[in-house]
C-alpha cells in the first residue's frame, strides 16, 4: 500500500485546535474537495496542526502526511516548500490526484 493510501486508511490529526488564531481553508475548483486547517504557531515554529476535510482519499491522505510533517518546522521553511518537494514528500501520487493533494498544501499555507 502506498504512503498516501495508508494515511487515508489511518489518518492522523483530524479535528480542530480550540481557540486557534491560525485557521485556513482551501477548496478545489476541479472536484469540490475542501479542507479547513488549524495551526498552533509559537515563535515562528508550527507546534500543532489539525484539519477537517471533505474529499477523496488523496486529499485526506495528504492532509494526514502534511499535518505530521509540518509539526516543529519553521513557518518560513513550509512557506518556501515547492510543489515538487511537497509531492515528493507524499510518495507515489497518481497524476490524476495531484490537484487534490495541492488543496491540502494550500489549506495549510492559508493558515500560516
Amino acid at each position: 500500500m502506498s504512503l498516501l493510501k495508508d494515511n487515508f486508511m489511518n489518518p492522523q490529526n483530524i479535528g480542530k485546535i480550540r481557540n486557534s488564531k491560525n485557521i485556513g481553508k482551501s477548496k478545489s475548483g476541479f472536484c469540490g474537495d475542501t479542507i479547513e486547517t488549524y495551526l498552533t504557531i509559537e515563535n515562528g515554529i508550527i507546534k500543532d496542526a489539525k484539519y477537517q476535510a471533505c474529499g477523496c482519499w488523496a486529499l485526506i491522505g495528504s492532509a494526514s502526511i502534511f499535518s505530521e510533517y509540518i509539526k516543529n518546522k519553521k513557518v518560513d521553511d513550509i512557506n518556501n516548500m515547492s510543489d515538487k518537494e511537497y509531492i515528493y514528500l507524499l510518495g507515489d501520487v497518481p497524476e490524476e490526484k495531484i490537484n487534490c493533494t495541492l488543496v491540502t498544501k494550500k489549506g495549510f499555507l492559508d493558515a500560516i
